[in-house]
């Protein structure tokens, strides 16, 4: 019997997540590469050495969870996504996306490093005016 902690077990728990996702009407992951979102996970995922699949994915791991809700509050702050399209990409339900944004927000108002990191990803992403 495989446990949560094998390998292969949680690739097939994610295929199962995933195919769930998509029988609800929430995207598949991984997103299209043409999608603004995809391009905003991206730049997290190289600020944060973070793979990109581990912050699409279902991982609990810390730092993919981080990545995944600074992914999150830069997509409400800078594409002016929605609580739920933001959960429709991450195949995750909007509440779950309020708590990753209301966490980033609170470790920007406690950590000033952290803050500015913020702000300069927000930049980047303003500056390079990220194609639909």
């Amino acid at each position: 019997m495989r446990t949560a902690t094998d390998p292969v077990a949680r690739q097939q728990i994610t295929l199962l997540r995933q195919k769930i996702a998509e029988l609800e009407g929430r995207a598949p992951l991984p997103l299209p590469p043409g999608e603004r979102f995809a391009r905003v996970v991206d730049l997290v995922a190289a600020e944060f050495t973070v793979p990109r699949d581990l912050v699409l994915g279902v991982t609990r791991q810390a730092d993919a969870v981080l990545a995944r809700h600074v992914a999150m509050a830069l997509a409400q702050r800078c594409l002016a996504y929605s609580l739920p399209r933001i959960g429709r990409l991450l195949a995750r339900d909007h509440t779950t996306v309020l708590h990753g944004v209301r966490r980033i927000a609170r470790m920007a108002a406690d950590d000033a490093a952290f803050a500015a990191r913020l702000d300069r990803l927000a930049e980047t992403i303003r500056n390079r005016r990220i194609p639909a």
